[in-house]
């Protein structure tokens, strides 16, 4: 990081007033409020004719949109930011009223039933094992983060990321004025031989309209005087592309400059060695050890100990690189002036983090107040380059990912809070089948919840091929050194077609007299030795098929849901579970055979 301003330097009067313990007067953090007043495109990448767009606002574009309120203010914005003296951060999602932060990528959570905000379906991958088991883990993403409560028992809250929208525009010849088709494309373009561009049709993807991003600037204490004014009010910016269209407009406000924490969490007051817990929260872009371009967690340890040298002012400090998490991005950008793409930049994607051991080599250790001021600095000023864009933040120890998740107790209630976890348990009140409308629309949300519901357990239950020779009684045998469905194939595809006809119908009678001719059939009987019964089974007995499913534990809305969808749904679900059968045992026998070609 670069050199601290000199004292001497006129502060801001809030400043001048006293600064309170544990913050730091030489950087502050003013809150910018950005509330779209038009959809905003900020362009990801291009696919084809598609401009994606992240769910955010990069520093970039927002210190382009914010440069010139600054430079009002600021005449040589240019110099402070080269010298580091002024960050545009990240413009995120809310959440407590606060800008979110991005998912880290060493959390996970259960494929069925994981969530942010229950410690005992997430795993911690620095600490926790992910895949033992039955219990399959995700990587938990899609979503932005609040602060770390101080409750080691309670996480933070979470806000699911913005969805972008989408919408589909028509390029207009500048002669006619009327949508371009492919003819005249390909004429515009040089021809269909020369690579035409196809139909003047395009997407963007963009963040909607109404929705509210809060991002910070940080800046030295000494520019607060400058910069005070800005928050004397509102102002009305562009940002993103397409703004001379109708994209792009937003409403900026500005908060008042709080000064930053000076201290980071350190464990230990004194010792030889440290770990150090890195969570990016915006993107890296940093450079190795030849000062080429780097994205990776090696650059990042690169630049963490150059910074962490020149704050400790010691040579001897020695980073290990013990675990981590990351994920590269490529960013592309367009140069207004010049008409031009900017070069390429690759970056460590935010929510990268990564797990360190400082040491150092001589025999004198790092005292702990002095590491965590470092650190505290060291999150101030950002690490790696273009900080002033809002590259390199990054916070140290933060008790999400500096601690296990298994080892967490569970959460209780503060006091004037609602019990959670008593309320999950709590049944809600159903609907009852005279209250129409309500009635008919939580009919259509509890049937589709158990298709999906149906689909998924379906996929789960049958998988395995000795879960599908207990439960419908379909096995691979040997003939010949070769392997052979039991049922035959041809008859499968006639289970099948029985199957469709029976939930055209509903007759049950025939689909079981037609199991039992295959059961009498000599011929046939030794192939239908388990799976006629298996039919038989369902048919006579329609609660196995539940039983099987584990019904009970399905969402309802209304009062006699779960019987009345049992009823409904039973000959679809039955006809579900042997179309999913047929085709897993199928790949299973191809698979099967193709391990014993030559």
């Amino acid at each position: 990081p670069p050199p601290g301003p000199d004292r001497t330097e006129t502060v801001g009067p809030r400043l001048a007033a006293g600064v309170p313990s544990g913050q730091d007067p030489d950087w502050l953090a003013m809150p910018v409020t950005l509330k779209l007043l038009q959809p905003v495109v900020v362009a990801r990448a291009v696919v084809g004719n598609v401009v994606e767009s992240f769910d955010h606002i990069p520093g970039s574009p927002l210190l382009a949109a914010l440069a010139e309120p600054l430079r009002g203010r600021l005449p040589d914005l240019a110099t402070h930011l080269a010298e580091g003296r002024i960050r545009v951060m990240a413009a995120t999602i809310p959440v407590d009223g606060r800008a979110g932060r991005p998912v880290p990528f060493c959390l996970s959570k259960r494929k069925e039933g994981g969530r942010l905000d229950v410690p005992a379906t997430l795993a911690n991958r620095f600490f926790d094992d992910d895949e033992t088991g039955d219990v399959r883990y995700v990587s938990a993403r899609g979503a932005y983060l609040g602060a770390t409560p101080e409750d080691d028992a309670r996480l933070p809250g979470h806000v699911a990321a913005p969805r972008p929208h989408i919408r589909t525009h028509n390029a207009i010849d500048d002669l006619s004025q009327r949508p371009i088709n492919a003819e005249q494309d390909d004429a515009r373009q040089g021809g269909a031989e020369q690579g035409g561009a196809g139909p003047g049709v395009y997407t963007y993807e963009c963040l909607p309209e109404g929705e509210t991003y809060i991002g910070e600037i940080r800046f030295h204490a000494t520019l607060a005087g400058q910069l005070s004014g800005l928050a004397d009010g509102s102002r009305t910016l562009t940002l993103g592309r397409s703004r001379k269209d109708d994209y792009g407009r937003c409403r900026a406000s500005f908060g008042t400059p709080e000064p930053l924490p000076t201290d980071c969490p350190v464990p230990g007051d004194t010792a030889s060695d440290h770990e150090l817990f890195v969570w990016l929260l915006s993107d890296f872009v940093g450079r190795t050890g030849s000062l080429a371009a780097g994205a990776t967690l090696p650059a990042l340890e690169t630049a963490l100990r150059a910074a962490l040298t020149a704050e400790l002012g010691r040579g001897d400090i020695r980073l290990a690189l013990l675990s981590g998490h990351g994920r590269v991005r490529r960013l592309e950008g367009w140069q207004t002036r010049w008409g031009l793409p900017r070069p390429s930049l690759v970056a460590l994607e935010a929510g990268s983090c990564a797990r360190f051991r400082l040491h150092t080599a001589g025999s004198q250790p790092i005292a702990g107040d002095a590491l965590s001021r470092a650190l505290a600095r060291i999150a101030m000023a950002g690490l790696g380059d273009r900080r002033g864009e809002g590259f390199g933040h990054v916070t140290f120890n933060d008790p999400l990912i500096a601690r296990p998740m298994r080892t967490r107790p569970a959460p209780t209630a503060a006091a004037g809070e609602p019990d959670r976890a008593a309320a999950d348990t709590k049944s809600p009140d159903l609907v009852a089948s005279g209250d129409e409308p309500a009635f008919a629309a939580a009919r259509r949300l509890e049937r589709a919840c158990w298709r999906r519901t149906i689909r998924r357990r379906l996929d789960l239950l049958l998988a395995a091929p000795k879960a599908r020779r207990e439960i419908v009684g379909f096995a691979v045998s040997r003939a010949a050194g070769t392997a052979k469905s039991t049922p035959s194939p041809s008859q499968l595809g006639r289970l099948r077609d029985a199957l469709q006809q029976f939930a055209t119908d509903g007759d049950a009678g025939k689909l079981l007299d037609w199991a039992g001719k295959l059961k009498a059939n000599a011929r046939r009987a030794r192939d239908w030795e388990r799976a006629a019964p298996a039919l038989a089974g369902f048919i006579e007995d329609p609660d196995t098929l539940w039983t099987r499913l584990e019904a009970d534990a399905f969402p309802v809305l209304t009062r006699d849901g779960s019987a009345a969808l049992r009823h409904a749904l039973w000959a679809e679900t039955l006809q579900s579970l042997y179309r999913v059968a047929i085709y897993e045992h199928r790949l299973n026998v191809e698979r099967e055979r193709a391990v014993d070609r030559p």
